[in-house]
């Protein structure tokens, strides 16, 4: 019985020091705001009174809050009213810095009437440009930087048609020399027919790269043939990839005496690794008639053609295919005025090189 007492009694005057000893925690806490905004904390009057008021001292009056807060320090050696009179010292510093410095912007504002203004810095010289971006001689890399000067050439169609009852061919020719944006073009094309070329023409053109893919053109054009007087003409368009991977040219001619229009449309189409399949569309039209030449005005020709060639090296591919032209409106009745046919297919088989 008396042990179960002796026990309970223990258990009590330790619950009772365990409040005496967190009841200052709490009051510090409270009364200075940990845990709270600054904005809740009390403001430097009211701190020192409020501190003053916790120890049982009168509330500080004039300039004497730093001699009252001295003494709470000293007080403070023995206890935690000490630590509590120090918290409220810094904090009433704070706060009279954050005040003095609210009142001395618009003092300065109305003293000076504007924010001052920064200062001035003249413009650099030719002759500081040249000392902070030296000459690097050998070691410019803007050269380096601008691509080398490449070439590409392509003999797309060297072929002959087995079929025909004479010795009959074509050619066709694409080059190119130049950088990533300014490049000189070739382009020649030609039929020959038992030993001679029935007709040929050559193109020289100037391209400038204006988008991602498209480039356009300006340059000469000549045609030749047997039996005709040849012919200049000046030329300007446009060449790229359209979309759905169509190699697209389109370029209009001007010459004495007329203009004309021309359009080809490729595209491959890659069967395996080796085996491609390329299509290829053109058509041509002139604005004037010119009986001589056998041309009427409007849609003169259209060609179409299926190609299958197999890599036997990337740069060298034989292939055979199916080759139809077609003459139309006033064309086709000037070549059957003449005794010419107006539509014909042959069979193809030639050579893809390039280098």
């Amino acid at each position: 019985m008396c042990n179960a007492q002796f026990t309970r009694c223990g258990m009590a005057a330790a619950a009772l020091a365990a409040c005496a000893l967190a009841a200052p925690v709490f009051a510090q806490m409270h009364e200075g705001g940990h845990g709270k905004p600054e904005s809740d904390r009390p403001s430097g009057a009211s701190a020192h009174q409020h501190g003053a008021h916790q120890h049982g001292a009168p509330p500080p009056t004039g300039h004497t809050d730093d001699g009252q807060h001295g003494q709470h320090g000293q007080h403070g050696q023995h206890g935690q009213h000490g630590q509590h009179g120090q918290h409220g010292q810094h904090g009433a510093a704070g706060v009279d810095k954050r005040a003095s410095a609210a009142r001395e912007v618009p003092r300065n504002r109305a003293a000076g009437g504007a924010e001052p203004a920064l200062p001035y810095l003249p413009p650099p010289t030719k002759e500081a440009l040249e000392a902070a971006f030296p000459d690097l001689g050998v070691f410019d890399l803007r050269e380096h930087m601008r691509g080398p000067l490449i070439g590409h050439l392509l003999f797309d169609r060297l072929e002959w048609m087995p079929e025909a009852d004479e010795p009959q061919g074509a050619l066709e020719v694409d080059g190119w020399l130049g950088y990533d944006f300014n490049r000189l073009w070739l382009r020649a094309d030609g039929a020959w027919h038992d030993g001679s070329w029935e007709q040929a023409r050559a193109e020289l053109h100037y391209g400038r790269a204006f988008a991602r893919w498209w480039e356009a053109l300006i340059g000469l054009r000549r045609d030749d043939g047997e039996g005709q007087s040849p012919r200049h003409w000046l030329g300007v368009g446009i060449q790229g990839l359209a979309p759905y991977w169509l190699e697209t040219e389109l370029t209009a001619y001007f010459t004495e005496g007329q203009q004309a229009l021309e359009l080809e449309l490729e595209r491959e189409f890659l069967i395996t690794n080796r085996l491609i399949l390329q299509g290829v569309i053109e058509a041509g039209a002139h604005l004037r008639d010119e009986p001589q030449q056998l041309i009427g005005a409007g849609l003169t020709e259209g060609e179409a053609g299926l190609r299958l060639r197999y890599l036997i090296k990337r740069e060298f591919a034989p292939y055979i295919g199916w080759q139809w032209e077609r003459a139309f409106g006033d064309s086709a009745d000037l070549i059957e005025a003449a005794g010419g046919e107006t539509s014909e297919s042959v069979f193809v088989a030639g050579l893809r090189v390039w280098f």
